[in-house]
């Protein structure tokens, strides 16, 4: 079913298109709602924009005295000055019918040339070497992540057993680290070079192996 845009009805009537919206505000008082689009604006049929053009037309040569009076002789089945008597009118559905139909066409025309150009492109696409492949990163070269003291540096001396306070450590890690410290002369990094043993087997977490370094209470092996 052929239906028309608000601004195709202005640009048709010769209107602004505030007047085509006061004129579908009478015309759905008269004769009932217009279709709308998913988005709420109106669309005008074939059918109502006849009933329109023949009211307005009515209006304009001064055979009615308002919009809605001559819709409602439109409705009621009476007779109304014909759109043909209108000078500049007698053609004008026609040419927009024509003007649509142009327009399609050249839609189609274009969505017909973008459809070989995308099968081109993938002609294209298909035709281009594979990219080489990559080798795998090592496990410690995570993207965003530093790489942990242990990677680098397996084994820690013990270079002093007391650690100096002022780190703001809560008193149970300094004496925690500071036992770890008494386990013996070495630390070893763990299996996944991350944390620290002890010769006792207990496990000093990386960032404070890390702070006893820059302490000089541990130093690399």
């Amino acid at each position: 079913m052929t239906q028309f845009t608000p601004a195709q009805v202005a640009n048709h009537l010769g209107v602004a298109p505030s007047s085509v919206r006061r004129m579908a505000a009478t015309f759905e008082t008269v004769l009932g709602p217009l279709p709308r689009t998913p988005t709420g604006a109106r669309l005008w049929p074939l059918a109502a924009l006849r009933q329109l053009e023949a009211a307005h037309a009515a209006l304009a040569a001064g055979a009615v005295h308002s919009l809605e009076a001559a819709l409602v002789t439109v409705r009621d089945g009476a007779e109304l000055p014909e759109v043909a008597d209108l000078p500049g009118r007698s053609d004008g559905l026609a040419e927009l019918l024509g003007g649509l139909l142009e327009e399609v066409r050249a839609l189609r025309a274009l969505t017909e040339a973008q459809g070989r150009e995308l099968v081109a492109l993938r002609t294209d696409l298909r035709a281009l070497p594979a990219p080489a492949a990559h080798p795998p990163l090592a496990p410690s070269s995570a993207p965003g992540k530093p790489a942990r003291l242990a990677a680098s540096v397996p084994v820690l001396k013990v270079a002093a057993l007391v650690v100096p306070r002022g780190r703001g450590w809560q008193p149970a890690k300094y004496a925690q680290a500071e036992k770890m410290l008494g386990e013996g002369t070495e630390l070893h990094a763990d299996e996944r070079k991350v944390n620290y043993r002890t010769a006792a087997g207990s496990v000093m977490d990386y960032r404070t192996a890390e702070a006893l370094v820059k302490l000089k209470v541990l130093v690399p092996a």
